[in-house]
């Protein structure tokens, strides 16, 4: 088992920037079809138009949103397929 850095031993420039990360990982999760969308595919791989359905959102939000939470490294695709599926 892999241990931690006591957070006392860690420079404060460091321990800043990994709060920041942090905190932006928050902010992500603040919206709350972000958080929709998430709970449809944390069981299972969906594309759009299946989120959309089980969600009730529009294309254009769903696109979007997944897009934002891809670009944060929170939502891989997997683009091997003909139609890409958030997972």
């Amino acid at each position: 088992m892999e241990t931690q850095p006591n957070p006392v031993d860690i420079c404060p420039a460091m321990l800043e920037k990994r709060f920041e990360k942090i905190a932006q990982r928050f902010k992500l999760l603040s919206d709350p079809s972000r958080l929709q969308i998430l709970s449809v595919i944390c069981n299972q791989e969906r594309n759009v138009t299946e989120i959309c359905k089980q969600t009730r959102l529009n294309q254009a939000n769903v696109s979007n949103t997944c897009s934002c939470l891809n670009v944060r490294i929170l939502l891989p695709v997997d683009e091997s397929a003909t139609v890409a599926h958030k997972r």
